[in-house]
């Protein structure tokens, strides 16, 4: 009986049940490899996703931080209203976080040294004596601002561009 068994097996079908079996693992694997890959797009979509927001927030906190310094500047050399000393504080508090924020998921250095920048300058508007001189740091204020956004952007592009390189390479289905 045991040798009947073995006549009923002829190399082609042993072939096809190999063939077959190496199909059934080519799919596995191929499942197992385009799940890894959309996992890690997904993680860069979510890193490029806490960039955008964090940049984005240290932006308006900077320029938000500007604007009350300069209402403060303005109640103490022109005599105008009195400022809210709290809204310095709190938008000097919203500038801190944001960096921090920046710090935490910049993905280049010189992003970083751009916000810390940013923010100083913004910072010093508080010790200028002269209205040509809150004139000056006020525009170097946006000017650091701006350095920012564009680091930040071509960042956020290489980053955008390395997800749609991976995206292309990806196996079709």
């Amino acid at each position: 009986m045991a040798g009947s068994v073995v006549a009923q097996y002829s190399p082609p079908v042993t072939t096809a049940l190999i063939g077959v079996m190496g199909a059934l693992v080519g799919t596995i694997v191929g499942s197992l490899l385009t799940q890894a890959l959309q996992r890690r797009n997904a993680a860069y979509a979510r890193l490029h996703e806490a960039r955008l927001e964090a940049y984005q927030a240290f932006t308006a906190a900077v320029m938000n931080f500007r604007k009350a310094l300069l209402d403060r500047w303005f109640t103490e050399h022109e005599r105008r209203s009195d400022a809210d000393s709290q809204e310095v504080y709190a938008m000097r508090s919203a500038v801190w976080a944001a960096y921090y924020q920046v710090m935490l998921v910049a993905g280049d250095p010189e992003i970083v040294r751009r916000a810390q920048q940013a923010r100083d300058v913004a910072s010093s508007l508080k010790d200028t004596t002269t209205r040509a001189e809150l004139n000056e740091r006020g525009d170097a204020c946006r000017a650091a601002v701006g350095e920012f956004a564009v680091a930040a952007r071509h960042e956020l592009a290489l980053i955008g561009s390395k997800k749609r390189r991976r995206t292309a390479e990806l196996p079709a289905a």
